[in-house]
């Protein structure tokens, strides 16, 4: 699928700014949290072998990028993205892997994006002893300006999107430690519009349907790229992703035709 086409739905510049988007976010339930955190590698890298078109990661142009001594994820999203709506949900499953996320909270897109039930980072904190995860929310889902990058992540931002996709400002933006980015939904984000956030949570884990099985591929993937930048360590959670297809695609600029696979 060519990047240009991925492009014309990725570059949001608030649809509707005047809609009426319904709540912003609350603390998402415990039981909720336990499932996303705790998806079996098992299951993660059954979903791989069934699901082949996930959208490739595109190698990052800013260099190595760490915070605190650690490989640094750097994700920028917006509440009101249906794009960042459907990614959240195997980034999370992804990282959980290698740390804990605490105060996670629970929200959905902007109606008129898709009213998919997500997650949102805002206000949750992540600890891992092998990555740093730093993520901003630049807008609630009312199109209100919530988090702001800093300058040196703003700038991270517009060079890797402007070389990509032409401009930069898009969402959502994912800098894995500077070696990969993703720069759309792993997967078909229509495929979660207008579920709700329970719906989408019921497929998690469960491959026997399209939407589940894609989240739980694009998680597989996501784990693939991360134990690249943490040189395979936690070494009993890679050695379960080693022969999962993590696509990239090293001559993208402006193609997007996986040609290779992460590690």
């Amino acid at each position: 699928m060519a990047v240009v086409v991925v492009v014309a739905a990725l570059v949001i510049v608030g649809i509707s700014k005047n809609s009426n988007s319904g709540p912003l976010r609350e603390p998402a339930p415990q039981a909720a949290v336990t499932k996303i955190t705790n998806v079996p590698s098992s299951v993660l890298t059954a979903a791989a072998g069934k699901i082949s078109n996930l959208y490739p990661a595109v190698p990052g142009i800013s260099g190595p990028l760490n915070a605190a001594g650690k490989p640094e994820l750097l994700y920028i999203g917006a509440e009101f993205c249906p794009f960042c709506a459907a990614e959240r949900w195997p980034l999370i499953i992804a990282l959980s892997k290698f740390g804990t996320f605490s105060n996670l909270q629970q929200t959905h897109s902007a109606v008129t994006d898709g009213d998919v039930g997500t997650w949102s980072f805002y206000g949750s904190t992540y600890t891992s002893p092998y990555l740093t995860f730093t993520s901003i929310e630049n807008e609630t889902n009312t199109y209100k300006t919530l988090q702001t990058p800093t300058a040196s992540e703003q700038a991270i931002w517009t060079a890797n999107e402007t070389k990509y996709l032409g401009q930069g400002g898009s969402y959502p933006f994912i800098d894995i430690a500077g070696k990969y980015l993703m720069l759309s939904a792993q997967y078909d984000d229509s495929i979660v519009y207008n579920k709700s956030f329970s719906t989408i949570l019921s497929t998690v884990g469960s491959n026997n349907n399209t939407v589940g099985a894609s989240i739980d591929a694009a998680a597989a993937a996501m784990t693939k790229y991360i134990c690249d930048v943490t040189g395979n360590k936690p070494a009993t959670v890679c050695s379960e992703f080693s022969s999962v297809q993590a696509p990239v695609d090293n001559t993208a600029s402006g193609g997007n035709s996986a040609s290779s696979s992460a590690g």
